[in-house]
């Protein structure tokens, strides 16, 4: 049987501090485990990495961007808080649970910088916090089994700082624990145990998440979550979740995520066609969706499997330290039936690699593609360049001829330290 959540309003009245309390703290929380993914599949160790943090008692603060970052332009890429009067807490034990996170385009594959939760903490007295993000939701699985996979983090360390209330905390974890989604929607669970450092200590009662009604301000996220208590193990399945009821509660944890490094569109720096030719526009064409378009026809080839129109652009990055890569084509073609190819080139393996193909459109057609795997090797290391190579062919007999092809957009976006 579902279980069935009451929740306490938090007023702030309820939590006016007196005068011996502080209200506001800054520390260092040392990661004393964790793993994060990195964009090529493998797992960074982060155990000992420190996190500096700066809590706030609800009530007591002037903004959400408490950590100055100097040199880094912050974007929000998600966030959840509606003012105090919004905030509340469950009204038991919440030592484990889950929410979906859905940020906005600026969240893909960009690294977070800072994360700020909302803790409501009822004992002054030690505890590990453990984050999980997941990127996956598997529905129709059995009990007992976890119903999140591919863990895009696990990481927590000892917290001790505030006094009782409830607190909204900001973590700076850029530079030091790099978590990115890829595609911008993950699943974020929050853990409360005992402090042992393995973060597979007992849960405690006295520290619950904080959620907020009102709805997401930036992203979006469903009015469900899941609350590990049937049993109580750490592993989040279907036959856990629940809500409050529905608007105004919406069960969504408060939280805000901002996302670092610095992003750069990259336009073509030089384009060439190695099968076709040009038949109107220039390299400008390449830059912007405005509707001036370059366009091309195709040439000839040596076999039925060449693509008859192949055109290479190249740009340049600002760093050989590219932490997220999207490259954007935004095309058409004068006739239908044909097929549209993007390929990127590693330089590692001296060879193209295709990252998309799909049917053309015979109107302004936008695909975006998110590198997450080797993204060091589509950067020349000697000279910074990326190349892609914009391909189209016929997929059945074509009876106009020539057949062109207009792009109205080609970039590189890309995220740098």
């Amino acid at each position: 049987m579902k279980r069935v959540l009451f929740f306490i309003l938090l007023l702030l009245a309820a939590f006016a501090p007196a005068v011996s309390q502080r209200n506001e703290s800054w520390g260092t929380m040392k990661a004393t485990f964790g793993s994060v993914r990195l964009p090529d599949g493998t797992y960074q160790n982060v155990t000992g990495r420190e996190v500096p943090f700066h809590a706030v008692r609800i009530g007591d603060a002037p903004g959400m961007n408490e950590i100055p970052i100097p040199g880094n332009d912050l974007v929000t890429a998600y966030h959840n808080d509606n003012g105090d009067s919004s905030h509340f807490a469950s009204g038991g034990p919440m030592p484990s649970s889950l929410d979906d996170i859905v940020m906005t385009s600026a969240g893909q594959g960009a690294p977070w910088r800072l994360l700020t939760v909302f803790w409501n903490i009822e004992a002054t007295q030690q505890f590990l916090v453990r984050w999980q993000v997941f990127d996956t939701h598997v529905p129709g699985l059995p009990s007992g089994e976890s119903s999140f996979s591919g863990v895009i983090a696990d990481f927590g360390g000892f917290f001790s700082r505030p006094e009782p209330g409830f607190w909204m905390i900001t973590f700076d974890i850029g530079g030091q624990i790099n978590v990115t989604v890829p595609d911008g929607g993950c699943f974020f669970a929050q853990q409360f145990r005992e402090p042992d450092p393995s973060g597979e200590g007992a849960f405690i009662p006295f520290v619950q998440p904080g959620f907020g009604g009102g709805g997401v301000a930036v992203g979006s996220s469903d009015d469900v979550f899941w609350f590990d208590a049937n049993p109580e193990d750490g592993i989040y399945h279907d036959d856990e979740q629940d809500n409050f009821g529905g608007p105004p509660n919406e069960a969504n944890f408060l939280l805000k995520i901002e996302v670092g490094g610095t992003q750069t569109v990259l336009t073509p720096v030089s384009f060439s066609f190695f099968r076709g030719s040009l038949i109107g526009g220039d390299l400008g064409s390449l830059w912007y969706s405005d509707d001036d378009r370059l366009r091309g026809r195709p040439g000839v080839v040596f076999s039925t499997a060449e693509f008859p129109m192949q055109l290479i652009a190249e740009t340049i990055a600002p760093s050989n330290n590219i932490l997220t890569l999207k490259f954007t084509l935004e095309a058409r073609t004068s006739v239908a039936n044909m097929t549209q190819r993007i390929e990127l080139f590693n330089f590692v393996s001296n060879s193209w690699v295709q990252v998309d193909s799909r049917p053309s459109s015979t109107s302004d057609s936008t695909v975006e593609v998110i590198v997450t795997q080797n993204i060091d090797q589509y950067v020349n290391s000697q000279n910074r360049r990326m190349r892609a190579k914009i391909s189209f062919k016929p997929t059945s007999t074509v009876f106009v001829y020539p057949w062109i092809a207009s792009l109205d957009r080609t970039v590189w976006t890309v995220t740098t330290p």
